[in-house]
């Protein structure tokens, strides 16, 4: 295999393969009439579940008027934080 090997997943998401066999997955968007590309991160790091949560997350930013690379200037700890309320109240919600 020679270059980079790219699998599209779906709305965006996608997959990259190097060379040396590491996964990392973007997601592509039109912004400002352009296409742009951002990392989303490495599998095993990122599983293929997260990264489809995460370019979700991308699309209802873009829907609502912000960049999408902005997601990832916050802390990735403030991620981590709304991430765990996420969870929790759709824990407590189904009992």
């Amino acid at each position: 295999m020679q270059g980079l090997s790219e699998i599209a997943d779906a709305n965006g998401l996608s997959v990259r393969i190097s060379p040396k066999g590491v996964l990392n997955f973007q997601y592509r968007f039109l912004w400002a009439g352009k296409y742009q590309r951002v990392s989303i991160g490495q599998y095993p790091s990122v599983s293929l579940k997260d990264a489809r949560n995460i370019a979700d997350e991308l699309k209802v930013l873009i829907f609502s008027g912000a960049d999408p690379r902005s997601y990832f200037t916050k802390s990735s700890s403030s991620r981590a934080i709304s991430g765990c309320i996420r969870h929790s109240s759709s824990v407590s919600s189904s009992r």
